[in-house]
């Protein structure tokens, strides 16, 4: 286990919504692929942690700092600064006073990070997004221990600034990462008036290797045959979009005796993806500890790819509040 000054100082740059093993495989064998890619992944340190929070990511406008959703809303395009937080929300949304709280924070910070955020680009480049997860006790559904309230900087992103286009892509941005570390030094002296902490990225640590062929191997009955989960994703083709999580909630639920094509072939996508997920998470930590109650894990591809690790969180994630809007 690392130390809370340690912490505060990891390096990393990744975060944002992003796929699941199955958005990037093509069938079965890809499916199982993409988790053993992760765990490699992990060995190298190139992963870090999925924080279950609410995005509040913010850029700099006019000189100060404004959020951005990402959405084609208006009010995303030119930014939303705190005094019409309720215009872009709507009076009374869950999300206003965090939001106020994380722009209160970065906006303060601003004369005594200004060397950084030049360094960084977002003095001179109004696209640029810090890419930040807001979290104050149990926010979401993850309560997460030994720390209350804090704000994470998973990265830096470059949003199409397009407001005709139809949906508003990023590219993750690279960075200095002392650079980063030393302006997240600098918000973190007003984030404690505030009795927050700002960190960076969360990185992940392998403790034991995972055992992905004991979960290849477990026995699985539908419609009536028994299978291992291996020859099940034998015979899986991934057609996006997959049934719905609701969907395949209701298939768990049943006798799994008269599944259609679509149902069966989708129904052992979803398995495959929370049984192989878990079983990585249970066998890594981050600086929280260990991961069996994480929402999961990010891991960036060779090629700059970002996909998660989800595990168990992609069912227990549906009783989130809150959804982008």
């Amino acid at each position: 286990m690392i130390s809370f000054k340690e912490f505060l100082l990891l390096e990393g740059g990744i975060g944002g919504h992003m796929n699941h093993p199955f958005d990037i495989a093509s069938d079965g064998k890809d499916l199982v692929e993409r988790f053993i890619e992760a765990i490699a992944y992990i060995k190298k340190n190139q992963s870090t942690l999925k924080i279950d929070g609410i995005n509040i990511s913010v850029r700099m406008v006019n000189g100060e700092f404004v959020v951005d959703r990402g959405s084609t809303k208006q009010l995303d395009i030119t930014g939303t600064p705190i005094s019409q937080l309720s215009d872009r929300f709507g009076e009374g949304h869950g999300i206003i006073e965090p939001a106020k709280k994380t722009l209160t924070i970065f906006n303060k910070s601003i004369p005594t990070a200004k060397q950084e955020l030049s360094s960084l680009g977002l003095l001179k480049n109004e696209n640029l997004l810090l890419n930040v997860e807001y979290v104050s006790g149990k926010t979401n559904v993850i309560k997460y221990n030994g720390i209350e309230n804090f704000l994470v900087i998973h990265g830096i992103k470059e949003i199409n600034p397009s407001q005709y286009a139809k949906k508003r892509t990023t590219t993750n941005v690279s960075y200095n990462n002392k650079t980063l570390n030393d302006y997240i030094s600098k918000v973190n002296r007003m984030a404690e008036k505030y009795n927050f902490v700002v960190l960076g990225p969360i990185n992940i640590k392998l403790v034991k290797q995972p055992n992905l062929i004991k979960i290849l191997n477990e026995k699985l009955t539908l419609n009536n045959k028994t299978k291992t989960l291996s020859n099940w994703l034998n015979d899986v083709v991934i057609n996006l979009p997959l049934i719905t999580k609701k969907e395949y909630v209701e298939l768990s639920n049943s006798d799994k005796t008269d599944l259609n094509d679509k149902q069966l072939n989708d129904y052992i996508v979803y398995y495959a993806t929370i049984k192989l997920g878990q079983e990585i998470l249970d066998n890594v930590e981050s600086a929280f500890g260990d991961m069996q109650n994480e929402e999961g894990i990010v891991v960036k591809r060779s090629n700059g790819e970002l996909y998660k690790i989800t595990g168990n969180f992609i069912l227990t994630g549906m009783n989130s509040p809150f959804k982008r809007k």
